[in-house]
Formats: structure tokens, C-alpha cells, sequence
């Protein structure tokens, strides 16, 4: 995700406190949102479901949906028991460094 996208995505959704205030509508901000979203994680760190809530909740009501859109979109990866989250490498594989 360009990194215009992303600016572009910070300045229309977002508020003064850094909070989003509304889910896009076009699909390429709602990529950019999930683009910004993913830096909130930090590269080979495990994540339990509440601790990825915990980072999305302050950014978003619905964080949720925005757990579910990283998860979809390949930039959080869950394990196969569903116990754990961790950021996707470049290529979608975990970062497991």
C-alpha cells in the first residue's frame, strides 16, 4: 500500500485524536486503513485475540471488523487454533523475526 494512500486514508477518516471516524466507503481506502492499522504491530510479536483488541479498540469502535479485515487481507496471520495472531512478513508468510 502506497504511502500517499495511507496519508491520503489519515487525513479524510481520522480525527484530531487519532481515532477513526468512519469506515471508507471505496475499497481503496478501506486497504488503506487496514495498511495503517497493520503498523500498530510489531513485526515476530505473538498476539492473543484480546491483545489484538486491545491495540484496535483506541483506534476504532469497530474494531472487530478491523481485526477481521487484517486477518482477510493477509496482513495479520492466526494460527490453526485461532489462539494467536502475528503480523504478516512481506510476502504473507509470519514474521517470525
Amino acid at each position: 500500500m502506497g504511502e500517499d494512500r495511507v496519508s491520503d486514508f489519515a487525513r479524510r477518516y481520522l480525527d484530531s485524536q487519532g481515532r477513526v471516524t468512519s469506515i471508507p466507503a471505496k475499497r481503496a481506502m478501506k486497504e488503506a486503513l487496514v495498511a495503517w492499522a497493520a503498523r500498530r504491530f510489531e513485526p515476530g510479536r505473538p498476539y492473543s485475540e484480546s491483545q489484538v483488541n486491545e491495540v484496535l479498540a483506541p483506534v476504532m469502535e469497530d474494531y472487530v471488523w478491523l481485526r477481521r479485515m487484517l486477518v482477510d487481507g493477509g496482513y495479520l496471520i492466526r494460527d490453526d487454533r485461532g489462539t494467536a495472531y502475528r503480523l504478516a512478513g512481506p510476502r504473507g508468510e509470519a514474521a517470525d523475526r
